[in-house]
C-alpha cells in the first residue's frame, strides 16, 4: 500500500524545484485554469492537503467567480482565496510545510487505513483510491504550471504509469455512453510521447478495453500526451482540441468522442 508514497515524493519534489526560483512575474502567470495563476495552483494543493491533514476549512466566499461551477470548485476557490495576499515564496513555504506533514501521515498509515472506505472524485471507494487521484491531480497542476511558464519537464516513469491509468480510466464510458459508439465499433487511441501508449476499445454490450489493437478500427484518434492531458482535463476549448487531435476513419464518431473527453473534475 505504500507504493504511492514515492509518487507523492516525486511530484511534490518536482513542484518545489520548479517553483524554487520563480520571479514575481512568473508566479503571476495565468494558467489554462480560469482565474488561476501559477501561485494559485500551488495554493490549491496547499489547501487540499491541509484539509486532508485535518486542518480547519476556510470560510466560504460571499460571491464566487463565474468559472466556479460546483461545490468542489467552491471548496477549491475558498482555499485559493485565502492565499491571494501572500507572495509566491510564502505560498511555496506553506507548500513545503504541508507536504512534509502529509508524507509523515501517509507513511504512518496501516494497510487497514489505506483500505478504509472513503469518498474520492471517482465516487465512493477506498482511501487509496482517493490518494491515487491526488497523485494525478498534483501532477496535472504541475503540468499546468509548466505549460504557463514554458518550462516542460520530464515525469518519472512510475508517475506516468499512474497518471495514464487515471486519465484513461473513463474512456469506455466516454466511447460507449457519452459518444454513443455503435455495437461492434472499435476505437483506437494513439497517445504519443513519454508515457504514451496505444489503447483499443470495442463496443460489445458495453464499451471495454481490448487486449489487442484491431487492424481496421472504426476510428483512430491520435494526440500527444500533453494534448491528452489538457483535453481530458477540460483545459482547452473544442476548437483547440480539433486542431491538436488527429481523427482517421469515422470522423463523426471521432469528433463526438473528442467533444466528450473532458471528464476530469
Amino acid at each position: 500500500m505504500t507504493d504511492l508514497i514515492p509518487l507523492f515524493e516525486e511530484v511534490w519534489g518536482g513542484i518545489e524545484v520548479l517553483c524554487s526560483d520563480l520571479t514575481d512575474t512568473e508566479w503571476s502567470e495565468p494558467t489554462d485554469l480560469p482565474g488561476w495563476s501559477v501561485k494559485d495552483c500551488v495554493a490549491h494543493i496547499v489547501g487540499t492537503e491541509s484539509f486532508l491533514a485535518g486542518k480547519d476549512l476556510p470560510s466560504p466566499l460571499d460571491v464566487y467567480p463565474p468559472y466556479v461551477k460546483n461545490p468542489i470548485g467552491q471548496a477549491n476557490e475558498n482555499f485559493v482565496a485565502t492565499t491571494r495576499h501572500l507572495s509566491g515564496p510564502e505560498v511555496l513555504a506553506a507548500f513545503r510545510t504541508i507536504t512534509a506533514e502529509r508524507l509523515d501521515q501517509l507513511r504512518a498509515l496501516s494497510p487497514d487505513d489505506w483500505a478504509a472506505e472513503s469518498w474520492s472524485p471517482r465516487g465512493q471507494g477506498t482511501y487509496r483510491d482517493f490518494m491515487e487521484v491526488r497523485v494525478f491531480d498534483c501532477w496535472s497542476h504541475e503540468q499546468d504550471m509548466r505549460r504557463a511558464l514554458g518550462k516542460p519537464g520530464d515525469t518519472p516513469d512510475a508517475v506516468l504509469d499512474q497518471v495514464m491509468s487515471e486519465m484513461t480510466r473513463a474512456l469506455p464510458y466516454v466511447v460507449g455512453k457519452k459518444a454513443g459508439a455503435a455495437q461492434g465499433a472499435t476505437v483506437v487511441f494513439d497517445i504519443s510521447g513519454p508515457g504514451g501508449k496505444t489503447l483499443a476499445l470495442g463496443v460489445d454490450g458495453r464499451a471495454h478495453f481490448l487486449d489487442s489493437v484491431p487492424d481496421d478500427p472504426a476510428v483512430r484518434i491520435s494526440m500527444d500526451l500533453e494534448t491528452f492531458r489538457i483535453v481530458t482535463g477540460g483545459r482547452v476549448g473544442e476548437d483547440v482540441a480539433r486542431e491538436s487531435v488527429g481523427i482517421e476513419g469515422d470522423t463523426d464518431l471521432g469528433t463526438r468522442i473528442v467533444k466528450n473527453l473532458a471528464f476530469v473534475i
